[in-house]
């Protein structure tokens, strides 16, 4: 059975399958990504998932996996015969040492933003990082692993802007695997009871919360009887004390809740609302999972964005007057029926990932 080390060096808090079952648990996407696909490999391949700030081994008590100690994950004894590096590509040398007979993949969340154009500090570092991270990738013959489409085009774009790596740049393998939604997330019957008044938000504050809050206040000059339900992951939650006062009218905190209660926060909204074009999404998975539970997203076609969302879900958030129409349209009978995306689920997602660790490079 061929065993699958997963490494995480970047997360705040360390983590397992017990997570996603508990609010404030302090995890975001990604981690609750690595939980899943961790789970649906687990029933086919060994799976160890490492984790630098962890201080106790844990065994998942319904998956075969184990959580690993920084120095357990760094044991040759391992016998590892796939190393997934999450995020840091900087992991690579580490794991090429301690796991030198095992096929090196690093898998990326992040927006990978364009060179600033005018010649500054700031272009030195942009470049000097982003020519280490492909040589990297060239050097150790690690696939990089984006999370959609639009998000290895984005990869592949920095990479084509690279000088100093030279033919290296022919060597750096580029794919992707969508993050996954779980088998058991559908359109329920109380989605058809939801309030056309109510809308969430349900992300990290970072992501263009302000901005939201922003065009809310806005709207409701227009819509007035509309309501914002605020939810943000535990490692990210943002008090209402600490928000412009002139901005949380008819706001309401959910704080930091757990998965579950998540989505039934979603089935009984309007729409994710979202309008911010601040930070692109390189998958989006509160837009995956709203529209699996039947709830449309309205946001900015920014990111990822255009590729899991239907047209009518995309609205310019810089266009107030667009943004006042949708909503009247939704609340008044015009909400657009949405589903999930079958190549989302869990199952086609691991299926996904199998072809990518496992198939022969060419």
């Amino acid at each position: 059975m061929q065993h699958v080390l997963f490494y995480d060096s970047e997360c705040n808090f360390p983590y397992s399958s017990e997570s996603l079952l508990v609010s404030g648990s302090k995890i975001g996407g990604t981690e609750g990504s690595v939980i899943r696909i961790a789970e649906g490999l687990s029933k086919r391949y060994r799976v160890s998932v490492g984790q630098h700030n962890r201080i106790k081994h844990e065994k998942s008590t319904d998956h075969n996996i184990h959580w690993l100690t920084k120095k357990e994950a760094t044991d040759s004894s391992l016998d590892v015969d796939v190393v997934v590096v999450l995020r840091r590509v900087g992991d690579l040398p580490l794991m090429k040492w301690y796991h030198p007979r095992a096929r090196l993949f690093v898998w990326s969340h992040d927006w990978l933003f364009p060179c600033p154009s005018v010649f500054s500090r700031a272009s030195l570092t942009w470049r000097a990082k982003t020519e280490m991270r492909f040589l990297l990738h060239a050097c150790y013959d690690a696939v990089n692993v984006g999370v959609s489409r639009t998000h290895m085009e984005n990869i592949r774009d920095s990479l084509n802007k690279t000088r100093l790596i030279g033919p290296l740049r022919d060597h750096v393998r580029l794919d992707y695997v969508y993050n996954s939604i779980p088998e058991n997330i559908d359109v329920l019957p109380e989605s058809a009871a939801y309030d056309p008044t109510k809308l969430i938000f349900v992300s990290a504050p970072w992501k263009g919360l302000d901005m939201v809050l922003k065009s809310f206040k806005t709207i409701r000059q227009h819509i007035p009887d509309l309501k914002l339900h605020v939810a943000s992951p535990g490692y990210a939650y943002q008090p209402a004390e600490k928000l412009d006062e002139s901005l949380t009218e008819n706001v309401i905190f959910l704080g930091s809740l757990s998965h579950a209660a998540v989505l039934h926060e979603m089935r009984s909204a309007l729409c994710v609302f979202y309008p911010a074009n601040k930070v692109p999404e390189t998958f989006g998975l509160v837009f995956a999972e709203s529209n699996a539970v039947g709830t449309p997203v309205l946001t900015h076609p920014i990111g990822a964005a255009p590729e899991l969302l239907t047209p009518e879900q995309l609205v310019d958030a810089r266009d107030t007057n667009a943004i006042i129409e949708r909503l009247r349209s939704w609340k008044n009978g015009g909400r657009p029926v949405v589903k999930a995306k079958e190549e989302f689920r869990l199952s086609n997602v691991i299926r996904s990932w199998e072809r990518v660790l496992f198939s022969q490079p060419a």
